[in-house]
């Protein structure tokens, strides 16, 4: 039997599936679509928004439009296709933004902001309450990363001075301005940490490079 496709409620996701914390929405956001049986869910993809643009028939019944996006960060072409699809298709768009940019020109209707310093403080005590002792943070030269790497780290050593601990901060040059590779700059510094140590990072990227460093350097 034909469905009235106006009954369902489209939802696009804009989300980089390289990070976990992107994957774990995904999931969350599928879980919730599976009691609502009037919501459509679909990834929307740059290679989506190019064909939309590009397309010449400009036919809004012949093209898959969403009702609404949910997208993280700062994804490229947003704004390009919902300018699109508002003064060719006729169609408005809104948007909700995950972790919106603070420098990001990309208009939305809603934000949902992670609690950065909630992040730092939790991951402190987890670490605390392991009566770890020898405590490292490792920072980003990753300029789009800094308004994460500032709180959460700040927050995580101020919990850590709370309870009368510090910890070393490491923050590996940027290869494009120096000659050191991040892995191999961090694993050095890693070396010259008394062991056994605990690791803070602040996101899933940097814990994978994190992770190669220690390779690197053998340290389990």
């Amino acid at each position: 039997m034909k469905r009235k496709t106006d009954s369902f409620h489209r939802i696009a996701l804009v989300l980089r599936m390289e990070s976990k914390v992107n994957r774990d929405r995904f999931s969350g956001i599928l879980r919730y679509a599976a009691s609502d049986s009037k919501l459509e869910i679909r990834i929307l993809s740059k290679q989506d928004m190019k064909a939309t643009i590009s397309s010449q028939k400009c036919d809004r019944h012949a093209i898959w439009i969403p009702d609404g996006i949910i997208a993280d960060g700062t994804p490229a072409l947003l704004n390009e296709y919902r300018s699109f699809c508002r003064k060719v298709l006729r169609r408005p768009i809104p948007c909700v933004l995950l972790d919106k940019d603070p420098g990001s020109d990309i208009r939305c209707d809603g934000e949902v902001q992670t609690d950065d310093a909630a992040i730092g403080r939790t991951a402190a005590e987890f670490l605390l309450r392991k009566g770890q002792q020898n405590l490292v943070c490792i920072e980003t030269y990753e300029q789009s990363e800094l308004w994460h790497s500032e709180k959460r780290p700040s927050a995580f050593r101020a919990t850590l001075r709370e309870n009368g601990l510090d910890c070393t901060v490491i923050r590996p040059v940027d290869p494009k301005t120096g000659n050191a590779s991040p892995i191999v700059e961090t694993a050095n510094a890693l070396r010259r940490i008394p062991k056994p140590c605990a690791v803070f990072v602040f996101s899933d990227e940097i814990a994978r490079y994190v992770l190669d460093a220690c390779h690197y350097a053998d340290l389990q």
